[in-house]
């Protein structure tokens, strides 16, 4: 668990100063690998996401799959005009069907960091770019007793 946090807090340390983060710059087509942590078990993970849209707003479809399982997952993400950005889970299939529904945050250099929270539930996300084509991205959800932590890094294809 300790070890999952500390890839938590390193990967949301900012990156190399490619540009300030842009909605815009992950639509493409990304695979990657990663590890994550489901309670007391965790393992590798390989994943494929397509992203389209917008500055203002992109669609991220991703499939991951581990030996124990494979899950999908549609996100929306869209930025106001304060600059704040806001995440909507449209689909999630395989992975916790948590009830955090929307996470918030605001684009700091390379990253952007998304949290949200119930009485019982909290969740984060961390995209980051390390290049061009590099995106590193982190995710952690807790309700009660129950962890899940995931860091994959994706390359642009």
């Amino acid at each position: 668990m300790r070890r999952a946090l500390s890839l938590m807090l390193l990967i949301s340390l900012p990156g190399a100063a490619w540009a300030e983060f842009d909605l815009a710059r992950l639509v493409g087509d990304w695979t990657g690998t990663g590890r994550y942590v489901d309670g007391a078990s965790g393992g590798r993970l390989r994943c494929e996401m397509a992203v389209a849209g917008h500055a203002a707003e992109v669609v991220m479809s991703s499939r991951c799959a581990s030996v124990a399982g494979a899950g999908r997952s549609v996100l929306r993400l869209r930025k106001s005009e304060d600059g704040t950005v806001a995440v909507t889970v449209e689909e999630a299939r395989g992975f916790s069907e948590g009830t955090v529904g929307a996470l918030e945050g605001r684009p700091e250099e390379t990253r952007l960091v998304l949290r949200g929270e119930t009485e019982e539930e909290s969740a984060v996300m961390v995209l980051r770019f390390d290049g061009p084509d590099l995106l590193h991205m982190a995710g952690e959800y807790i309700a009660g007793e129950d962890r899940q932590a995931s860091v994959v890094d994706f390359r642009r294809e």
